[in-house]
């Protein structure tokens, strides 16, 4: 027998590098592919729709949750009823901004100042929910809402007395908690439509309520929110509306001098703005706002900042004119919060979801890692980790203030993302030149699908409403990230094998 007839009857059959077997069926290569392939672009298109029905359901209540009895009249003893009870909230307004304002400074030092946690997520409607009723976010299911209630709250404290509200603008927030009497007046169809003149004549409306014969009058001004969407909260904009706010509170302060032995006040806002603009999420700038008690029967703190959540400010409310709190509302009694710090209010994942985030996450990490080889251990870990640093390199940390995680595409994310797109390009030739089509497409895609997964169980996905600090907006990075690398996979997956990696072992 000649040397070569030799050699082929040694040399062993080498099987097709691509084959598979699913069961007892054997899928040839030019069935694996395709079918990898089309599976691959549905996970892409399932990430990418998925994503958007993710974020529209952040915008959905809870499991809303009503008081469980009627207030009854108020148990703290320390806390004083007054006759009158004037409440100002200044939109938007940055802890940082609120400690330079003059007027605001010199009310606090005549009061007590504290330092108010409003709790999570950081909106206008749920956190003024929380200081009317006491019931935080998450006690009362009303989470990221921007509407308009269809109902005041059955616990609501403007239910309870003699109540005004003048808003300079977004009027259905104040329409939305029972006062008597809310300004401006609703338009049919047009929730946010003011008359005509109404931001002029606003601070003089204001003043007159304040000076007027309701027992409890709120005033909202909102200019400084709304030169945060639109400049940023570093902007010269932003300061320019704080300085006037201010300006406003010291008018508001002086229409009420007639009355001055016989009101209590409460200014504060009801959270910060990024410097680029937006709120929501749980960042301490953010969420932990400036507040001032001064007036009738409050005596000065000598100074000293006083740490309280917005529950507790809400039952300091209802004490000031004679009502008990809200059933099951975790709001402190005086004597409380100026002894001892609060407690955190924020929601975490439970210990469930952090072992299944973890099992589900690291599992098909592993599976990436074990698609890659020896070799490339590397493939499923380097585009995501360079994706992620551009992202925040370029919009910012993803949290629920930041805008960049909302709109349906996410062309901010993609955009700043570019670090990992490269990577992720070079990976996929470099991967599929040492292994098969398929298995350098699942490699690479693979580590997306593990940073979505362990995100997305994190935030709660399949829970109600996910939205939980940081993971919420962790879930949607992750899921912008994944989707257009999982498309690019597909595109590989359909090649044939090249002929390098079909001569080296997978």
């Amino acid at each position: 027998m000649s040397g070569a007839a030799a050699t082929r009857v040694s040399s062993p059959t080498r099987r097709p590098p691509e084959a598979a077997r699913v069961g007892a069926l054997r899928l040839s290569p030019r069935l694996l592919r395709p079918l990898s392939a089309l599976l691959l672009l549905l996970v892409a298109v399932g990430l990418y729709q998925g994503r958007r029905a993710f974020i529209r359901s952040f915008f959905a209540d809870g499991e809303v949750r009503v008081a469980g009895a009627p207030r009854g009249s108020a148990t703290d003893a320390e806390i004083a009823p007054v006759e009158r009870l004037r409440v100002v909230l200044i939109d938007g307004l940055g802890a940082a901004h609120a400690e330079a304002l003059p007027n605001l400074s010199e009310r606090c030092a005549e009061g007590v100042e504290l330092r108010v946690d409003v709790g999570f997520p950081t909106v206008s409607l749920p956190v003024q929910h929380v200081l009317w009723t006491g019931r935080t976010q998450q006690e009362s299911g009303i989470l990221y809402r921007i509407p308009a209630l269809a109902e005041p709250p059955v616990d609501a404290l403007p239910r309870f007395v003699s109540a005004r509200a003048v808003a300079e603008s977004h009027p259905a927030i104040v329409h939305s908690f029972g006062f008597d009497v809310a300004e401006p007046p609703l338009v049919a169809g047009d929730p946010e439509a003011l008359p005509p003149g109404w931001r002029e004549g606003f601070p003089a409306r204001a003043a007159a309520a304040v000076a007027g014969d309701e027992r409890l009058v709120f005033v909202h001004i909102l200019r400084v929110d709304e030169a945060g969407h639109t400049a940023g909260g570093a902007s010269p904009e932003y300061a320019a509306a704080a300085a006037e706010a201010d300006a406003i509170l010291g008018d508001l302060v002086g229409a009420g001098e007639a009355d001055a032995g016989s009101t209590r006040w409460l200014v504060l806002a009801d959270h910060g703005h990024r410097p680029d603009g937006g709120h929501g999420g749980p960042e301490p700038a953010i969420r932990v706002v400036r507040a001032c008690v001064f007036g009738a029967g409050t005596a000065p703190a000598s100074g000293s900042t006083i740490d309280a959540t917005l529950s507790d400010i809400a039952r300091l409310l209802g004490g000031s004119v004679g009502v008990g709190p809200s059933p099951g509302a975790a709001g402190r009694p005086w004597s409380e919060v100026v002894a001892g710090d609060p407690a955190a209010q924020l929601p975490s994942p439970s210990l469930g979801r952090w072992i299944a985030a973890a099992l589900v996450g690291l599992g098909i990490l592993a599976a990436a890692l074990v698609a890659a080889g020896r070799r490339l251990r590397w493939a499923p870990l380097a585009w995501p980790t360079l994706a992620y640093v551009g992202v925040v390199a370029g919009v910012g940390w993803p949290t629920l203030s930041n805008p960049a995680i909302y709109p349906p595409v996410g062309a901010a994310i993609l955009g700043a993302a570019w670090p990992g797109w490269i990577a992720a390009v070079l990976t996929l030739f470099i991967a599929r030149r040492h292994l098969s089509s398929v298995r350098a497409a699942v490699a690479v895609a693979g580590g997306g699908w593990a940073l979505v997964a362990g995100t997305a169980l994190l935030a709660g996905v399949g829970d109600g409403p996910p939205l939980q600090p940081i993971w919420s907006a962790a879930a949607s990075t992750a899921m912008i990230l994944a989707w257009p690398v999982t498309a690019a996979a597909a595109v590989v997956a359909a090649m044939p094998t090249s002929a390098s990696a079909s001569r080296e072992p997978g």
